[in-house]
Parts: C-alpha cells; structure tokens; sequence
C-alpha cells in the first residue's frame, strides 16, 4: 500500500524525498524514497520499488501520537508484511487491525480505492511489505488453496480482506529472504532479475508458511512459564555467551519441542533470534558510545572472528560497523 505524498501534503505533513539524517534502519537499494513527518505525532518513512507484477516498500515508522494517513492501493494485489523491527500496529479501515511481533507475517487482499490508516503510539517499527499481481496468482491457484478466494467473484476483487486474520511466524528462511532483498547492493544492470526471482521466491515461502497446520502447544504450568521468562532475560543479557537447547531444556525440565514453543509463546521469538538481537544491539550501542575497536566489541558480544562478527552485523542490520562509527 502506498502512500500518497500529494495526499500527505495536503495532510500538513512535512514531505521529503530523502532519508532523514539520523536514520539507521535497512535502505532498500535502488528505491523511491517518501519521508513525512507530522509535527509533535511522528515519522512514516516509505522506499519502494514498483514493477509490473510485484512491488517492494520497506516502512519504517515512528509514532509519538496517535494519527490517520491517507493512503492509496492503485491495482488489486496480494500484499504481504512482515515485521522486521519491533511490533507493527495500526488499523486499516474497512479491513481490521494488522498487529505483527517482530518475525510474524500477514497476506491481505489490496483492492483498488484509497484507504486510511490508523496509527498507535509505539516504539519506532519497520516492516517489509512485497505485493504481487493477478498474474502470477492465478499460475499457483492449483497448488494453494488459500489463494482460491481471491478469484471467487469480480466482487472479491473489489474487496479488501485479511487471507487470514492471525499472524504466523515466517519462519527462518523467509527472514533471512527479507534480509537479502533490503541489503543487497544495487546494480542497475543485474537488480531488476534479481528482485523479481527474490519476490516470487518469497512468495511461494509465505505461501508454504500460510499452508501449514500450527502444531497444538503444549500448556505451560506457572512455574513453566516463570522459567522461561528468567531464561529469556539471560539470554538478552549474555552477550558473549551460547546457549545451546540441550542444556537449557535440563535447566528448564521440558523436552527440547515444548522449550522452544514456549520461549516463542511467551517473548515472541525463538531463542537464536532473541539472542542475535541483543548481541546486534549491544555491539551498536559500544560502536556508538565507545572507543573500542571493531575487533575489541566482537568479542566482547561473542565472536572469536572479527569477520564474523562484520558479517552477521550486515546482515542484521543492513550496513556495516565501520558507518556506524563513521556517522558520528
């Protein structure tokens, strides 16, 4: 979904075409960027990418105030968001709420109308939102069900609905998918094939992820549940450290399954992930406010290797640890 900055403008949003001077988050290559800021309420910052069958924006936003944006949905697509910082929240009128943990993903139907949506206060949020054409739908009708109801009437395609009103995981290689598309060096000769393969390879991963049966989780008891939340809190905090299943399900008295449910139950993420998070988090706050070198904060987060450390870094964030210091 799109917003307009003509629509904006007419909003009293400050508009711009740039990236805001202090913004860290992913820079999607090659993208239109639109930045709008409402005085005193927050930031939308959208780069998008527009091709005939598909279409990439990476969202980031940073609401202080609750406030409505006016948005438009110019042709009738698939479109799909996945959290990639923090937890998105807003309401799209006529359609429902899109709440998403960080990692979770929803598809929803984008019909052709101008619509608004509604923000809540919240922590700066990101998201990566791909949308795809009729055309390559109807090609995968056979092979997902799911998709059936988008072509059920020329009135559904006039519809703006929610494939699934729950949230899932999108599992890790759909992650790691989306971490390749927003930190992939441009090159106007080679981009464009590879964005296309990448979006409807992140297409069929989502569509295998909405297929699955979500397995019954087996329930926690109190004493369960406050485990794990010690568990989750040593895990943010030990940074230099690993921790493998085996002995934190000793430690936990669960089978490895139930370990992992439950972390995911209850911090929204599984262990690996939550761990990477704090590492990543812990080494930009040291590159920021200190003068240790980049060799010196890898191990201090855990890395034997500098180069390791460079690399999941870049992943992760999408920049490297040299810019980080580089842009003080």
């Amino acid at each position: 979904m799109r917003f307009d900055g003509n629509i904006l403008s007419s909003q009293d949003f400050n508009m711009s075409a740039v990236l805001p001077e202090n913004y860290t988050g992913y820079r999607l290559p090659g993208s239109t960027i639109l930045c709008a800021t409402l005085a005193g309420s927050g930031m939308i910052v959208q780069q998008e990418l527009i091709e005939r069958d598909y279409s990439i924006r990476f969202n980031y936003f940073d609401v202080w105030q609750p406030f409505r944006v006016k948005l438009v949905q110019q042709a009738a697509r698939l479109i799909s968001f996945l959290s990639t910082s923090n937890t998105i929240d807003y309401d799209i009128h006529g359609v429902g709420n899109l709440k998403l943990k960080q990692g979770q993903f929803a598809m929803l139907h984008g019909a052709e109308h101008q619509g608004t949506l509604h923000f809540f206060k919240s922590k700066p949020s990101a998201c990566i939102e791909i949308a795809w054409s009729e055309h390559w739908l109807q090609a995968l009708m056979d092979q997902f069900g799911l998709l059936q109801k988008l072509f059920r009437s020329p009135a559904t395609r006039e519809q703006a609905f929610f494939l699934e009103q729950k949230p899932r995981p999108a599992g890790i290689k759909a992650l790691d998918m989306a971490t390749t598309i927003l930190s992939t060096p441009y090159d106007p000769g080679i981009s464009r094939l590879f964005f296309q393969s990448q979006a409807y390879e992140y297409l069929l991963l989502l569509l295998l992820e909405s297929s699955k049966k979500p397995m019954p989780l087996q329930p926690l008891t109190e004493r369960e549940r406050q485990t794990l939340i010690q568990i989750g809190e040593r895990v943010r905090q030990g940074f230099n450290r690993q921790f493998p299943i085996a002995e934190l399900s000793r430690e936990a008295g669960m089978n490895a399954m139930k370990l992992k449910n439950g972390f995911r139950e209850i911090h929204g993420d599984p262990i690996s992930r939550v761990h990477m998070t704090a590492r990543m988090k812990e080494a930009r706050r040291l590159l920021a406010e200190t003068d240790y070198s980049t060799q010196q904060i890898a191990a201090m987060v855990g890395y034997k290797y500098a180069t390791s450390f460079i690399q999941h870094f870049h992943k992760f964030f999408g920049y490297f640890p040299s810019q980080v210091q580089r842009d003080l």
